[in-house]
C-alpha cells in the first residue's frame, strides 16, 4: 500500500498480484513474466492473448513452438508459406512449393532460364522465357534431335531451329534441288522469261498453313509460254 498502516492480517499488510490470479489458457491466455508481481484487481487487469489462440491468415502455417508467446501475429505465431513469399524480380513462384514452409527465393521460386546450361550433347537450347533449374523446364530441343516422320527430309539449314518438329524442321523431297535454281524476286513471273531461261526459275509463296511452297517454272509448248508449274513442293524458307 502506498501509506503505513497497522494490522495483522494479510488484507490489512497487501495487495493482490497478478500471481493470485488464473487466465483462461484453453482460450489461449496467460500472465506476461513481467506481470506477475503487479498489482491487479481481477484476471482481466493480468492476461493477455498467445499465440495459441492466434489463427493463421492464408499463406503461413501455425508454429506451435511458439504457443506460449505473446502479442500474438503471424511473424510470432506462424511460419511463411512458400504462396506468401514474394519472389525477387524476374523470378516467378514455384507451384510445387506454394504449400510448403520457406521465406527463401530458392526454396520458393523458380529463375529465369538465361543462366542454365542445357545439355549440348543432346542438340537442346533455351527456351524463351521458360522458368527453372531443369533441362526438362529449361530446354527444347533443336531440329539436329529431330527425325522426320516417313516422306520428310530433314532441312539442314534448319539444324539449330526450335522447336524440333516436322514443321519446323522437315519438308518434301525436291525441295533442296529446287533451291538450286534462280527464285524469282517480287514483281517477277515465270510468263516474262524466255523458253531458254524458263527451266532455271521458281516461285514461292506461303499457303494457309505458312508454309512456303515451291514451284519451278515450265515452258508450255502448247502455249508457247513460259508458266508456273502445277507441280507444288511443300516447302521450309529456311
Amino acid at each position: 500500500k502506498t501509506t503505513p498502516e497497522q494490522g495483522g492480517t494479510k488484507d490489512d499488510c497487501c495487495v493482490k498480484s497478478c500471481d493470485l490470479f488464473t487466465c483462461d489458457a484453453q482460450h489461449g491466455f496467460g500472465i506476461p513474466p513481467q506481470k506477475r508481481h503487479q498489482q491487479a484487481e481481477r484476471s482481466e487487469d493480468c492476461c493477455e492473448r498467445q499465440c495459441r489462440s492466434h489463427v493463421c491468415s492464408d499463406g503461413w502455417t501455425k508454429d506451435h513452438t511458439h504457443d506460449d508467446a505473446f502479442d500474438p501475429s503471424d511473424e510470432t505465431c506462424c511460419l511463411m508459406q512458400c504462396q506468401s513469399f514474394q519472389c525477387p524480380a524476374g523470378w516467378i513462384s514455384n507451384p510445387a512449393k506454394k504449400g510448403m514452409i520457406g521465406n527463401t527465393a530458392e526454396i520458393c521460386c523458380l529463375p529465369p532460364c538465361d543462366s542454365h546450361n542445357c545439355s549440348a550433347q543432346a542438340n537442346m537450347v533455351v527456351k524463351d522465357g521458360a522458368h527453372g533449374r531443369t533441362d526438362e523446364a529449361c530446354c527444347e530441343k533443336t531440329c539436329a534431335a529431330h527425325s522426320c516422320s516417313k516422306g520428310l527430309v530433314a532441312v539442314d539449314a534448319r539444324a539449330q531451329s526450335v522447336p524440333g518438329d516436322d514443321a519446323t524442321c522437315c519438308e518434301v523431297k525436291g525441295c533442296e534441288e529446287m533451291r538450286k535454281l534462280t527464285k524469282l524476286q517480287s514483281g517477277e513471273s515465270c510468263n516474262g522469261l524466255a523458253k531458254e531461261d524458263c527451266g532455271s526459275r521458281f516461285g514461292s509463296f506461303v499457303n494457309s498453313k505458312k508454309r512456303a511452297v515451291f514451284a519451278r517454272c515450265d515452258f508450255d509448248r502448247s502455249l508457247g509460254l513460259c508458266r508456273l508449274s502445277s507441280n507444288e513442293l511443300d516447302c521450309v524458307d529456311p
